[in-house]
């Protein structure tokens, strides 16, 4: 069976809080006994010490000092004077036999023989633990066989000849070492209970931020970002959530990137396509035209000169509008490509668009259309080759749709700040709505028989849209009341911040 993350972190909390537990059980059940009896032991040889250090200080000793020494260390004392006999001895004294050491003197392992059974009755025992005689004093345990009374005692020289017996129940350590037993075993069971419960909120909030992580990261590969890790950065897993996150926007950016790459990129492909099919479309029919009466040259199918010459005239023509239709495109082209680069310079607007005006001139004029300016008296910051190829196309468009007797107006005037609007109105019929969004691309036509009729190719409005997004500037078309409106926006020549980008 798999187990999971929570569940081995759980378990790893539990492992290791069983295994202390179970190590400090079996350290205190192997040694703590010996270290409660160490313990008082020193408790014992401590008392003695004090009590040799106070009658050396002044001589002789004092009950009170002795009781003191009972109460803080908890040891019963008995004392004798020079001559052997008890001076002092504690009421609470674990045995009710009594002690006459006239017959006993000095420390030895042979007279603490005598010593026990006079002291605890004749069916007492005894051992020595340690013969400190060099010291003054020998610790021994001793016990009692009829009332299994068990006690740690120092017997210690003090003075001249003077004698001190301290004694310690060992019931009072075993009672303490039992309570003290049962006391630990409900901490480590309560600890352990704790550290359950702690590990298994500890693991869940640990794990519950792996797993959201986990999942993210699974979301991401499915190439979905629209997750992020919601935790806090406080820890080394929060701060791999927050580049968890950093990595989904990154890649979520960069496959968004790609993605609309591969879609201009088709787009590009399909422009590519369209192009070949509307040029071939294009080139098709001059291009008979001139197969078809240069033949009829070579055949002298007529055969006076007027008919020649007629038929000449239209091969220069269609040659003409194939130069147009390549000229264009090359046009197109260089400026999407970035081949063509805007060079803005300071220029007279009125001037441009008066010359642009009289080239088409001739044919409004020949339509009786008028042609109508209003100056603006502006002196602009842009690349004049770019603004002529957008006039130019926009007011042969403009006499184009414009209807015989029409009217084709220029207008210039300030949007905002240092921005002028260059505005075409011809009279004639709206743009249907559903193709004012397509008219810049190259070949669509609203009129399908329109442009070839007046001699356009076609990408007029396709190099307005190349010229004017090369330099950053706005333009557009609207259907006004009476017919349409062409226009596109340019810097004036005063303005500190130019859009245009060389």
């Amino acid at each position: 069976m798999k187990l999971t993350l929570q569940k081995k972190f759980f378990l790893g909390i539990l492992l290791v809080a069983g295994a202390f537990v179970t190590l400090f059980a079996a350290v205190y059940t192997t040694q703590y006994d010996n270290y409660v009896i160490y313990r008082k032991k020193l408790q014992l040889i401590e008392a003695y010490n004090y009590v040799v250090t106070a009658y050396r200080q002044a001589g002789t000793i004092e009950r009170d000092v002795l009781q003191n020494v009972e109460l803080d260390s908890g040891v019963r004392i008995l004392t004798t004077d020079e001559a052997g006999y008890i001076d002092y001895n504690s009421l609470l004294l674990y045995t009710d036999r009594p002690w006459n050491p006239s017959e006993f003197t000095g420390i030895s392992r042979f007279k603490l023989s005598e010593l026990v059974p006079r002291t605890f009755g004749s069916d007492s025992y005894f051992t020595i633990t340690e013969d400190r005689t060099d010291l003054g004093y020998v610790l021994f345990t001793a016990g009692d066989r009829t009332t299994g009374m068990q006690f740690l005692g120092l017997l210690g020289s003090f003075g001249t000849d003077r004698l001190m017996l301290l004694q310690l129940p060992t019931p009072v350590i075993e009672s303490t070492t039992e309570y003290t037993g049962f006391f630990l075993q409900l901490v480590g069971l309560a600890a352990l209970m704790l550290a359950t419960l702690l590990g298994y909120f500890l693991s869940r909030s640990l794990t519950r931020k792996v797993s959201e992580i986990h999942s993210i990261a699974e979301g991401m590969a499915g190439l979905d970002f629209s997750r992020r890790y919601t935790g806090e950065a406080d820890d080394d897993i929060g701060e791999l959530g927050v580049s968890i996150n950093k990595l989904s926007e990154h890649l979520e950016e960069t496959i968004g990137e790609l993605k609309q790459e591969i879609a201009h990129a088709k787009e590009l492909e399909e422009a590519r396509k369209n192009l070949i099919r509307n040029v071939s479309h294009e080139l098709k029919t001059p291009i008979a035209i001139i197969q078809g009466y240069a033949e009829g040259l070579k055949e002298n199918v007529t055969g006076d000169a007027e008919s020649r010459a007629f038929y000449c005239e239209v091969i220069e023509d269609e040659s003409k509008h194939m130069a147009r239709l390549v000229g264009d495109l090359l046009s197109v082209s260089r400026i999407e490509a970035g081949a063509t680069k805007p060079q803005p310079e300071n220029f007279e607007l009125d001037e441009l668009i008066e010359a642009v005006m009289r080239r088409v001139g001739g044919t409004a004029e020949k339509r009786r259309i008028d042609m109508r300016f209003s100056p603006a008296d502006e002196t602009v910051f842009a690349d004049e080759g770019m603004t002529e190829q957008v006039l130019y196309n926009y007011l042969s468009n403009a006499v184009d749709h414009a209807p015989d007797g029409g009217a084709v107006k220029v207008s210039c005037g300030r949007t905002e700040g240092d921005v002028l609007r260059v505005t075409v109105f011809n009279e004639g019929e709206p743009i249907p709505e559903e193709d004012i969004s397509r008219i810049w691309e190259s070949f669509y036509k609203v009129d399908k028989s329109r442009t070839r009729a007046f001699g356009g190719t076609g990408i007029g409005l396709s190099i307005v849209k190349a010229a004017m997004e090369a330099q950053h500037m706005a333009y557009g078309v609207e259907n006004t009341e009476g017919g349409v409106a062409f226009w596109f926006d340019v810097c004036v020549a005063d303005a500190e911040d130019s859009h245009i980008v060389n």
